[in-house]
């Protein structure tokens, strides 16, 4: 099949977005319960009706500047292979963008596009589609199906009115705001399930690249919460949190190996007959404690060094 046009969503896909740094955002500013209100999957009217544009920040509580700095905690950084790639594929196809979003948002990326790119993001594309300013939110492939149809009919039609033609495009991209996808979420689920395991009882200290690693876990568990993503971000996210789960090692522990090795040698050098048997039964625990620690990690010798 020949393709001609490709239309790209905006979030997990052009842009990286982390609802949990707005969550922890707002946390900072007094707001405990933000999932109550929103999540990926989830959200109250309120922002539905942002994103639909049918209300304007202004009119939300949103427009304080501490609220507004959280809000867009949620979007991330722009990745300049993705973008390179895009300037690629225009020059072989129409390239669109279509984006559940809101006016706030909207005024953030635009803006951080041209600071970390030096373009504006509408100029990557033919035409840009914000759901605040269509008034149409993604996604339910039968509507979609159907008003594809219709639009064909109107579209073959020499007879057709302007009125019929935006009325065809009306319902045709109300119906592709509604599409979703079917996917098999089998290994995704099974790479978390793993990665959970493999998580329990660790503590960062003690690990490299652990940080990452449970930041995919959450990014993960978003994606197989949602139903908005398609088959081949699953697997994307799956991949990444298998690699980001390989990447974990133990950090190095000489320091604190070290350190404790002389606090044995101290303390080995003391006499029990100094001290009274009360309180040296203690000592002699911890030490036989810490002389058992064999290639350790970092808070198991912390610990005995605390003693």
């Amino acid at each position: 099949m020949d393709y001609k046009n490709i239309i790209f969503d905006l979030g997990d896909v052009i842009l990286d977005i982390d609802s949990t740094k707005s969550e922890l955002s707002f946390e900072k500013v007094g707001i405990s319960n933000f999932k109550s209100y929103f999540t990926p999957q989830k959200q109250i009217s309120l922002f539905e009706e942002l994103e639909l544009g049918n209300i304007e920040d202004k009119e939300s509580n949103l427009n304080d500047l501490q609220i507004r700095n959280s809000w867009n905690q949620v979007l991330l950084h722009f990745n300049i292979e993705r973008m390179d790639f895009l300037k690629e594929l225009s020059k072989r196809y129409n390239i669109y963008l279509f984006s559940n979003t809101n006016s706030i948002h909207v005024e953030c990326l635009e803006k951080r596009c041209l600071e970390e790119m030096g373009l504006p993001l509408s100029s990557y594309f033919d035409d840009v589609w914000y759901s605040n300013i269509l008034h149409l939110r993604k996604p339910n492939v039968e509507a979609f199906e159907t008003a594809l149809a219709h639009a064909k009919t109107v579209y073959n039609s020499d007879t057709a009115t302007q009125e019929e033609v935006d009325k065809e495009l009306e319902d045709l991209m109300t119906a592709r705001g509604n599409m979703k996808p079917i996917v098999d979420k089998t290994a995704l689920k099974e790479a978390i399930d793993k990665a959970e395991a493999f998580k329990e009882g660790k503590l960062e200290s003690d690990y490299d690249n652990y940080k990452n690693f449970t930041d995919v876990i959450v990014t993960a568990k978003m994606y197989y919460e949602s139903d908005r993503y398609t088959q081949e971000q699953l697997d994307g996210v799956k991949d990444r949190l298998i690699a980001a789960q390989e990447k974990v090692t133990k950090a190095d522990a000489s320091e604190e190996k070290v350190q404790l090795d002389k606090l044995i040698e101290q303390a080995e050098a003391l006499e029990s007959d100094m001290f009274t048997e009360e309180s040296w039964t203690p000592v002699e625990t911890a030490l036989t404690e810490a002389k058992a620690i064999d290639d350790g990690l970092k808070s198991e010798y912390n610990a005995a060094i605390d003693w």
